[in-house]
């Protein structure tokens, strides 16, 4: 009997089951059924021995069969179809996706895009999803996936820039998920790195800094360049770029005693990242500068002043050395001043000598005793009266009539002595005289006069010098001689000694003539001179004299003679005068002229001489001859020749006078070269002269004076030699030269020799065409050679290249503009080298690009503008500078100038008045495009400046003529006030005002009460420091990894705002995290259990930190154990599950056991603590059981952690229904079979 089909295929992978559940699938290629003959697709496949189970293999995939099942007996063979059902194969995982390729996205450093081609499904049925994987390269940890319905593109998002990932895609259908394709590496785009790190800064000097970093952690790409940003603490900001390879470096140009803060960026291809945390160092000191305007004022007899400025300097100068001494103008000698230190800008000097040039210097002393240059000037004291009478007041000379007086200047004048006062008493007499001596005249005889002597200088007189004498008699004026006989023993004195002694040899006499200057006698006595002679210091000689002068004859001739001069008048005898002086050796005074071939002696004729041998020689040739007279003529001398003459006077065959002396004849001119011959050096500027040698005469030297010049008799050059050859290099080509040669016999010259040469051109004749990053080079092709070989640099670069014979020019490319290159061209003829040449040039300038963020600043108290530019780099090693150019609203030109900075202040503006101003990069005359930027000047004379603190204001002004007071009138948008101020004040302080607060400050200037101006400006207080919080409070947040941190709101001084700081470290100082709060309380997560943490809390107004308060607190881990990590089940066989677990997190004691239940059972003992798996049988089949776990610690329970799991079915047993065993029962079926699959549910 035909039975129905148990149910329907409607759809791939789908059964509507309308009638029995068939049997399950083994797999997807066999099928396990019930059997006793197997029909499939009703061919007959097999026959067998009533078995239970049958399996049919080589089924396709997911395919639909019709089993059928009939049973046989051997008394009837007829079969007949007892079950009927479809049956579905199982399905196939589907292949890899292939051609997988993975792309980097640009500018999006986060993504990737993954596109491949769509894997084949196993059966007849689709893929039902796509899953991309990724990972690092070098890493098996899977960072992420996604699985999403078919499709063959995918973009992974939230990826880190500049890493490399691998990517693989699988495909699924239903449950089963087939092999990755092939997985690609690719690397995700650059993007801005992230900060440098470690940046510390070193001093070098007090002009330099050096900066030093690590790369960024996160470098997010290839580091292209480092930016360096400082800015001083005035205000000054500069920049720097180190390379990528670069941790350090150099700021210079810095100002000393400075403090500078620095950062540091890094740059990729996409740009700069961020900037670093800030470093901060100061500068060296330096010496400081002069002092300028060093001034010497309000100069007094006895002391000055001195005042200068303050040296341009950073550095706090300490102190100021000044330092001086003097010139005493009236005995030039030098006063020794002194050095005084002191902390102002003038100094008053004291104690100082009158009359005297006084030179100051001084200098400033800055921290670390660096001492500066000095700054000087000069100045005169005033003269005073002298300190003391004049010196050494003398009478020289008496008569009856008049003394004669004589003294020296006063020890210490203090000025220029302009007059002598001499008085004089009795008579009561008096005369002045600028010398320092005179005669008193129109005495009385034998009279005792009283004598006062008195300086003066322009101040006045100074204290008197006193002294007495007294007039002779009338008759002692009778005899000079009788006085200075008969009375020596009082009125006779010594004269003074001789001077200017001088000693002369008579040539032609073996005496001295001795000479001195006059003695003046004292008054009319007689004097005379002593004149001594002796040799060795043994007297053999005097005389007198009346004359300063005296000869001393007969002498010994070459003999050393001490002489002395003595002057005495009667009785008196001054100190003797004594020099040395060596009489002649021979009176013969020989004299010897030559020429080239002849010397002529001469000599002076002794008396007695009658006659006189004359001998000469050279070497050891040699000839005499006897002459009567004064001279004597050698002929047949050798030219260049030293000749020893000696002449002897002889008196009647006796020898008298002898005398020698030396002489060099002097050089002759030789002949004219001969066998000259020029010619030229191969293809070289070169010239090879040759001649025969010249035999010179005598002993004389002899050159060659070689000259060449063009056909015009233009001299091109010039040289000696000593040989017969020369070369004549770096001629010109194409050039007639005209070559002559000269002998030279010690400067006399023979006629020259000349004949003329032409240099013939075979050369490169280099010629190099610059651009701004090209050079062309072109040449003259050279016979023979095969290639040319180019080589250029620019003295640090460089490279070559090689073309062939044909080939004249050649381009050099990819230069840098403004940059000299050496070009050398070599023609070559295998490997040897034929010509070369080099030549040098400089490529052209190149424009660059325009600046940008030009900004135009209105500047304060005066009508100007401040200009700022970002700087532009130059293209290669171009000069740059900016030009500026400013103009009125009307277009018209108000004034321009260059500079090289990034800033620029004009100044000299009309008030209130809108200018354009634009700025040019120019690069060595090339100018890039302008860009211009609008600033409007101050609209008020006044040009009000406002500078503030926390409490105060400073309103500074500038003064205008005519106004006699000043109102100003300030508020915050709540509260104000006024006052007024005098026509001179320029300045004004609000005091007492609330940090933080915006105020408006409104200034009139009044003349006569009316306002002739008015100006209004607005600032912001600066904040304050606020004070630490207080009652710092730290929590544990239940048994959770958290601290709860609360503290009391600090009240902020005016309007400031109040942030606060929290920092937590762990027990060794290390910081673990930090963040900032408005709130007074924070909430710390993610803490480690059993760990004490430090957390401090610091209150902070934009940046001014009160100082921190800390407390410490302690993450405690729970008493108890936590449930129990991924409780999953699993069921296989009827009446079974399995319960599997992972060890609960967090235990802070030892876990005992666990206690598993299910329904209403539970295992009656613990199970161990190492226990993370669980079976439990006897369960009844399709039955779904509640399964808890909990953990046993510390003597408690923890919390439980449940699931629920159902039973597979119960297989039919032998002898009930649906067992094979029940077959022959009427109205009785098999018993209903499971077919479980994903997707298919009963």
């Amino acid at each position: 009997m035909e039975i129905e089909v148990a149910g329907e295929i409607v759809e791939c992978g789908v059964v509507r089951p309308d009638g029995p559940v068939l049997c399950r699938t083994a797999s997807s290629h066999h099928v396990s059924v019930a059997v006793l003959a197997v029909t499939v697709a009703g061919s007959r496949q097999h026959r067998s021995p009533a078995p239970e189970t049958y399996t049919i293999t080589g089924l396709d995939t997911w395919t639909s069969y019709l089993v059928c099942v009939s049973a046989t007996s051997n008394r009837d063979l007829t079969a007949q179809k007892v079950r009927a059902s479809i049956r579905l194969t199982d399905e196939d995982a589907p292949g890899p996706p292939t051609d997988v390729t993975v792309n980097m996205v640009y500018n999006q450093s986060e993504h990737l895009t993954v596109s491949w081609t769509q894997a084949k499904p196993a059966g007849k049925c689709g893929i039902t999803s796509n899953t991309v994987t990724w990972q690092l390269k070098d890493d098996d940890n899977v960072l992420g996936n996604e699985t999403m319905d078919p499709t063959e593109s995918y973009t992974i998002t939230g990826l880190d820039p500049w890493t490399t990932y691998r990517v693989c895609v699988s495909a699924t259908y239903l449950h089963l998920t087939g092999p990755e394709g092939d997985c690609v590496d690719q690397t995700t785009d650059e993007d801005l790195p992230g900060p440098p790190v470690t940046v510390a800064t070193q001093v070098l000097s007090s002009a330099s800094i050096l900066v030093a970093w690590d790369p960024p952690l996160n470098p997010n790409g290839v580091i292209t360049e480092y930016h360096i940003n400082w800015i001083s603490e005035l205000g000054a900001s500069g920049e720097g770029v180190a390379e990528s390879n670069a941790t350090s470096y150099s700021a210079r140009d810095l100002i000393e005693c400075t403090a500078y803060s620095f950062t540091v960026t890094a740059a990729t291809s996409k740009g700069l990242g961020e900037a670093s945390e800030t470093a901060e160092n100061t500068t060296d000191t330096e010496a400081p500068a002069p002092p300028a305007g060093v001034s010497c004022t309000s100069v007094q007899s006895r002391q000055l002043t001195v005042t200068w400025e303050r040296p341009d300097t950073a550095c706090e100068v300490t102190q100021y050395v000044v330092s001086y001494d003097g010139q005493v103008l009236w005995d030039n000698s030098i006063s020794e001043g002194g050095t005084v230190n002191t902390n102002e800008t003038s100094i008053t000097l004291g104690d100082l000598l009158p009359w005297t040039t006084y030179s100051v210097c001084v200098s400033a002393e800055a921290e670390g005793s660096l001492m500066g240059n000095d700054g000087c000037c000069e100045a005169t004291t005033k003269e005073e009266v002298p300190d003391g009478p004049p010196l050494n007041v003398t009478v020289v000379a008496r008569t009856s009539s008049t003394i004669s007086l004589q003294w020296d200047p006063p020890a210490a004048p203090n000025g220029a002595i302009t007059s002598y006062l001499v008085t004089w008493s009795p008579g009561d007499g008096q005369s002045t005289t600028n010398d320092t001596e005179l005669t008193l005249t129109a005495l009385l005889p034998c009279t005792t006069y009283s004598i006062t002597v008195t300086a003066a200088t322009s101040q006045g007189y100074g204290p008197p010098a006193d002294t007495s004498a007294s007039t002779k008699s009338e008759g002692e004026n009778i005899s000079l001689y009788v006085f200075c006989t008969a009375f020596n023993s009082t009125d006779s004195e010594a004269p003074s000694s001789v001077t200017r002694l001088n000693l002369t040899q008579l040539i032609h006499e073996f005496s001295l003539e001795a000479t001195w200057a006059p003695v003046t006698p004292p008054g009319n006595c007689e004097l005379k001179y002593k004149v001594t002679w002796s040799p060795d210091n043994n007297e053999v000689g005097y005389n007198t004299t009346t004359e300063p002068h005296f000869t001393i004859a007969d002498l010994a001739p070459g003999t050393k003679y001490n002489v002395c001069v003595t002057a005495m008048t009667e009785g008196e005898t001054a100190d003797p005068v004594c020099d040395d002086e060596t009489t002649v050796t021979t009176r013969l005074d020989l004299h010897l002229e030559a020429t080239s071939t002849t010397i002529t002696a001469s000599w002076y004729v002794p008396e007695p001489a009658d006659s006189f041998i004359v001998a000469w020689s050279h070497g050891s040739d040699g000839d005499l001859t006897t002459v009567h007279g004064d001279s004597c003529t050698i002929e047949e001398a050798i030219p260049c020749t030293n000749y020893s003459v000696t002449v002897q006077a002889m008196d009647a065959g006796q020898p008298m006078d002898v005398d020698n002396d030396f002489i060099r004849t002097l050089p002759q001119a030789t002949s004219s070269v001969t066998n000259l011959n020029v010619s030229q050096v191969s293809d070289n500027p070169t010239l090879d002269v040759t001649w025969s040698p010249v035999t010179p005469p005598g002993n004389c030297d002899l050159a060659y004076k070689v000259t060449w010049s063009y056909l015009n008799n233009t001299d091109v050059g010039n040289d000696t030699t000593i040989d017969p050859h020369y070369t004549i290099t770096n001629l010109a080509y194409d050039t007639v030269y005209n070559v002559c040669v000269a002998s030279s016999v010690e400067g006399e010259l023979a006629s020259p020799v000349c004949e003329q040469a032409t240099l013939n051109e075979d050369r490169l004749a280099l010629t190099l065409v610059p651009t701004s990053t090209t050079i062309s080079v072109s040449w003259t092709l050279i016979k023979n050679a095969d290639s040319y070989f180019i080589l250029w640099g620019d003295g640090s670069t460089g490279a070559f290249d090689t073309v062939d014979a044909t080939k004249d020019k050649y381009d050099i490319t990819g230069l840098h503009p403004c940059t000299n290159y050496s070009v050398q061209v070599q023609a070559k003829a295998g490997n040897s080298q034929l010509k070369a040449e080099s030549a040098s040039t400089r490529t052209l300038p190149e424009a660059t690009s325009p600046v940008s963020d030009v900004t135009v600043a209105q500047m304060k108290r005066e009508p100007a503008l401040s200009v700022t530019w970002s700087a532009v780099t130059p293209p290669g090693n171009c000069g740059l500078n900016y030009k500026l150019h400013w103009s009125y609203p009307n277009n018209t030109e108000a004034g321009h100038d260059a500079t090289s900075d990034l800033h620029y202040n004009i100044t000299g503006l009309d008030y209130d008045t809108e200018y354009t101003v634009c700025v040019i990069s120019s690069v060595e005359g090339e100018d890039a495009s302008p860009v211009c930027g609008l600033g409007t000047t101050i609209d008020s004379r006044l040009g009000i400046y406002l500078e503030a603190t926390s409490t105060t204001i400073t309103v500074y002004w500038n003064l205008i003529e005519g106004v006699d007071s000043y109102r100003l009138t300030w508020f915050d948008g709540e509260d104000g006030a006024w006052t007024s101020v005098g026509g001179e004040t320029d300045n004004f302080v609000l005091n007492d005002l609330d940090p933080c607060s915006n105020y408006t400050i409104d200034l009139q200037a009044l003349a006569g009460g009316q306002q002739v101006e008015h100006d209004k400006d607005s600032i912001m207080t600066s904040p304050m420091t606020p004070s630490e919080v207080t009652d710092l409070s730290l929590t544990q947040v239940g048994n959770e990894t958290t601290l709860d941190v609360t503290w009391l709101p600090v009240t902020p001084p005016g309007n400031c705002d109040v942030t606060y700081k929290v920092t937590w470290s762990y027990p060794n100082d290390t910081e673990a995290g930090r963040d900032t709060t408005t709130e007074p309380h924070y909430t710390i997560t993610d803490l480690g259990y059993d760990t004490e943490y430090t957390v401090c809390v610091a209150s902070s107004i934009q940046g001014l930190y009160a100082d921190q308060v800390c407390g410490k607190g302690s993450v405690v881990r729970p008493s108890v154990a936590g449930a129990v990590e991924s409780l999953r089940v699993s069921s296989g066989a009827t009446g079974w599950v399995r319960v599997e677990w992972v060890r609960p997190d967090g235990v802070r004691c030892d876990v005992q056991g666990y206690r598993l239940t299910w329904n209403t059972h539970t295992i009656p003992h613990l199970l161990p603590p190492d226990t993370t798996r669980y079976t439990i049988t006897r369960l009844k089949p399709h039955t779904t059981y509640t399964i808890s776990l909990q953990t046993r610690c510390g003597g408690s329970w923890g919390p439980a952690r449940t699931v629920k799991a159902r039973t597979a079915g119960k297989r039919a047993r032998e002898g009930t229904p649906g067992h094979p065993s029940h077959q022959g029962k009427a109205n009785r079926r098999l018993p209903p079979l499971s077919l479980t699959h994903a997707g298919l549910r009963r």
